[in-house]
């Protein structure tokens, strides 16, 4: 996954987490914690790499090929980055079905 739709969906699911916390409409905050929970497993399930270049080459005199490079995020190895939010993302979802009692 990439770094940049890590942390816009990241951002965007906690916004919405918040907005609908704060407001009392429970089962939107409950969208965004499963949304965060998501982006956890999304996460873990592949690696967190960001575009680090690209490669022209030249095919033939009309046409170019253009490879895109990645690299992947350097992450402490003590730190799960995909396990972390969702834990996070399993504590919001908590919170949120607490809040319909």
């Amino acid at each position: 996954m990439l770094l940049t739709v890590f942390a816009l969906l990241l951002a965007l699911s906690i916004g919405v987490f918040i907005v609908g916390y704060v407001t009392g409409y429970h089962e939107i905050a409950l969208i965004g914690a499963v949304i965060v929970f998501g982006v956890g497993v999304m996460v873990t399930g592949t690696t967190l790499e960001y575009q680090s270049g690209k490669t022209e080459v030249a095919v033939d005199a009309n046409e170019t090929q253009i490879n895109y490079d990645y690299t992947p995020v350097e992450t402490p190895t003590r730190l799960p980055l995909g396990s972390l939010v969702m834990l996070t993302g399993g504590a919001l979802v908590l919170r949120s079905l607490d809040s319909f009692r």
